[in-house]
């Protein structure tokens, strides 16, 4: 049996889904291994299976992102970094990133425009009345949405602080 288990063929890699960014950006060792981390994040519409559209995956490709450029503004700024920083923002996949951050997300949703399922306790009913005056709460996943993509372009801002750099 141990010898017809060596003759075995080892099993094909998988295919590297958006699933993986995550952790390809934990094991990214340069700003290359990052960028080809990027074009695994789907824009809009470009999704490839249908659990990619559900709202734990879009805030998890999210939070991948931001994590991407952190890591790559952490090694592209500083003075010594110079010619990396000028690397990464003439790469398409940089510009893609960018791309990433200006589509739509939840921070247009607001607390009555969540699911029933997603409602906390705390959303009694005299609560959706308040949602549905003219200042409309947001739901808590518009709050991190805008957090993250905030802190998102703050890093794209660290990269290319001169106007016209991802030109």
């Amino acid at each position: 049996p141990a010898a017809e288990a060596a003759e075995a063929p080892a099993a094909a890699p998988r295919a590297l889904t958006s699933r993986d960014v995550g952790r390809l950006v934990a094991e990214a060792a340069s700003e290359d291994d990052l960028l080809r981390a990027a074009e695994l994040l789907p824009l809009a519409g470009e999704e490839t299976f249908a659990w990619e559209r559900q709202d734990v995956h879009v805030a998890r490709r999210r939070k991948a992102l931001t994590a991407l450029l952190a890591k790559l503004s952490r090694r592209c700024c500083g003075g010594g970094a110079a010619a990396a920083r000028r690397r990464v923002l003439g790469d398409a996949r940089f510009r893609r990133c960018a791309a990433l951050l200006t589509e739509p997300g939840d921070e247009s949703r607001s607390a009555s425009d969540a699911p029933e399922s997603r409602r906390s306790a705390s959303d009694a009913p005299e609560s959706r009345t308040a949602a549905r005056a003219p200042g409309r709460a947001t739901s808590p996943g518009a709050e991190v949405f805008a957090a993250e993509r905030r802190e998102a372009l703050r890093l794209v801002a660290s990269l290319a602080p001169e106007p016209g750099a991802l030109a």
